[in-house]
């Protein structure tokens, strides 16, 4: 007899020091597992290139979320990786706008 599934929405909020992001989830627990079924990676857009301090935080979490929870390959793309469904840029600041800070748009 095979169980139900069992879903819940796992949340994570990232401090990347320039913002921060955030890494939704939504798993089976069923059988005593953690697959992720659908994830979502939100983030705030600012138009300042990411540092190594920011790609060091991604790449830690991203590590410790793959070894948490099983990722199925979906299309053949993500190989047990961590992999979103969706990216969301929830606000994006041009280089451009008055809005801005110098300091944000360093080249």
């Amino acid at each position: 007899m095979s169980s139900a599934a069992q879903f819940t929405v796992h949340s994570f909020q990232i401090n990347v020091d320039a913002g921060d992001s955030s890494i939704h989830l939504l798993v089976d627990e069923s059988g005593g597992n953690r697959t992720v079924v659908r994830s979502v990676l939100i983030d705030g857009g600012w138009c300042r290139a990411i540092d190594q301090q920011v790609q060091r935080t991604l790449t830690g979490v991203l590590a410790e979320l793959r070894d948490i929870y099983e990722w199925p390959a979906v299309h053949d793309y993500s190989d047990g990786q961590p992999a979103f469904d969706a990216i969301v840029i929830s606000k994006l600041v041009s280089c451009r706008s008055p809005v801005a800070a110098a300091s944000d748009c360093s080249p």
